[in-house]
């Protein structure tokens, strides 16, 4: 909780305890006086919490213990005034008024002064009465004696003092009054107690924001404090406090809360985690997801929906712990596993597998010694990176490579045989003659295939020799 004020003039409750009636501004109004009549400060010090510790735990002395010749009658007011106890003090200015006016009439009696400055310990509050002195009897006294003071509290004594003391007394009374009734517009005007209204500063720059509350009376230098902020540029004034249009003391302490602009943050680690993990990391670490950052590919080294790398904007990857302006936008690149179709698979099984992974399928076929007729003998994809909506290419076997069966009527036997033989084919000889060295002497009847039929390399056949 702040406490604010001129020092030399905060009441012994102000500062101890942050608390102020009217009776607080009596005592700023005693201390004034007593610095009018004494020509400075009661309490003096280097440092203001010196000041304040005077005030909280030791009464003001009296003026004339500065300057001897005060009367005793202002000491008493200003003691009056300065109280440390405010229930010692008089309740309010009217109060005040009325002594402050008592002197000036003439002086306050013995059984006033004394009845200023006592308490009643049973009661907060004590009614000073007030002697009407046309009722008094006179008391004769020699001059240089103290006149004798009745043991009533009606009577009053007369002081017989010089003509000089009651000049100067009539002298001190017309400045009290004239303190008492000019010391409100001073304070509040060009003294320690003037406001000013504080201007909008939000907008400029520190240095114009300054000067502008200088112009508008600030006595002080502005605490600045600088904040980061995305959307004012660094150096502009984002607030003041208090706000503008306030009314302030001229000794006020104003911050001025500055823009720092837009702050650079470390990037999160995002490689490794689940889709859902990374989007919060991004966000949690101050910056933006941004779903069209996003790049999902098949990679069959990484598991399926495990972010690979962090991306910026333009497809740019990011390092963890990389210094990065806030609220970027940021995405991954995600995996989508590996491709499904294998080498080996039914075309049946590869084409649903690819679908199910949004791929679009191609078939290519081609003639295989290797590969059962309709499997899988390759999966094509295109360069990488292979994303969903891509198409792969699947070559199917059609099996072993046709063969024409060649013309072998006009053969032997023999010749026929080692014919087919040579191109790859199976062949089974149908003759009755068993001595295979005889199969040259005749020719050839059938084939089966026919002559000049397209079949598997490898096929069998069947010739037929002549009888």
């Amino acid at each position: 909780k702040a406490l604010l004020g001129t020092i030399a003039y905060l009441s012994p409750e102000l500062v101890t305890r942050g608390q102020a009636d009217k009776r607080s501004d009596i005592y700023a109004v005693g201390i004034m006086l007593f610095e009018m009549l004494t020509g400075k400060q009661p309490f003096t010090g280097e440092q203001p919490m010196q000041i304040a510790y005077q005030h909280a735990n030791e009464q003001v002395p009296a003026p004339s213990s500065i300057e001897p010749g005060i009367p005793r009658s202002l000491d008493l007011i200003v003691e009056w005034a300065t109280q440390r106890d405010p229930e010692l003090r008089p309740s309010d200015a009217g109060e005040f008024l009325k002594h402050v006016q008592d002197v000036r009439s003439g002086g306050m009696t013995e059984q006033q002064q004394t009845l200023l400055l006592s308490a009643d310990t049973q009661a907060t509050t004590r009614a000073i009465e007030r002697v009407n002195t046309a009722e008094a009897p006179a008391v004769v006294a020699p001059a240089n004696k103290p006149p004798p003071v009745s043991g009533t509290a009606g009577t009053l004594v007369r002081k017989t003092t010089a003509r000089r003391r009651r000049g100067l007394v009539w002298l001190a009374a017309t400045l009290v009054i004239a303190v008492t009734l000019g010391i409100t517009g001073w304070w509040l005007s060009i003294g320690p107690g003037a406001r000013i209204d504080l201007p909008e500063t939000t907008g400029a720059t520190y240095e114009q924001a300054v000067e502008m509350l200088a112009n508008a009376g600030l006595e002080t230098t502005p605490v600045r404090e600088d904040e980061p902020n995305y959307d004012v540029p660094a150096g502009e004034v984002l607030e003041m406090q208090p706000g503008a249009g306030a009314s302030v003391p001229k000794d006020e302490i104003v911050t001025l809360v500055v823009s720092a602009g837009r702050q650079d943050l470390p990037a999160p680690n995002i490689v490794g985690m689940q889709e859902d993990q990374a989007q919060t990391a991004i966000e949690d670490a101050g910056f933006v997801f941004d779903e069209d950052l996003v790049d999902r590919r098949f990679n069959r080294d990484v598991e399926r929906g495990t972010v690979v790398v962090g991306l910026l904007a333009e497809g740019e990857a990011f390092e963890p712990e990389t210094e990065i302006e806030e609220r970027t936008a940021m995405g991954y690149i995600l995996s989508l596993g590996g491709i499904p179709a294998q080498p080996g698979q039914s075309q049946e099984e590869a084409t649903s597998a690819l679908h199910d992974v949004n791929l679009e399928v191609s078939i290519d076929t081609e003639y295989s010694r290797d590969v059962d007729e309709g499997d899988v003998i390759e999966v094509q994809v295109p360069d990488n990176p292979v994303r969903e909506g891509d198409t792969v290419t699947l070559v199917i076997s059609l099996g072993p490579p046709l063969v024409e069966i060649p013309d072998v009527s006009d053969m032997t036997f023999q010749e026929a045989i080692d014919e087919l033989e040579e191109l790859g084919f199976d062949v089974v000889p149908e003759t009755d003659i068993q001595v295979r060295r005889l199969w040259g002497a005749f020719g050839v009847e059938s084939v089966d295939p026919e002559i000049g039929t397209e079949v598997p390399e490898g096929s069998t056949i069947t010739v037929v020799g002549e009888h």
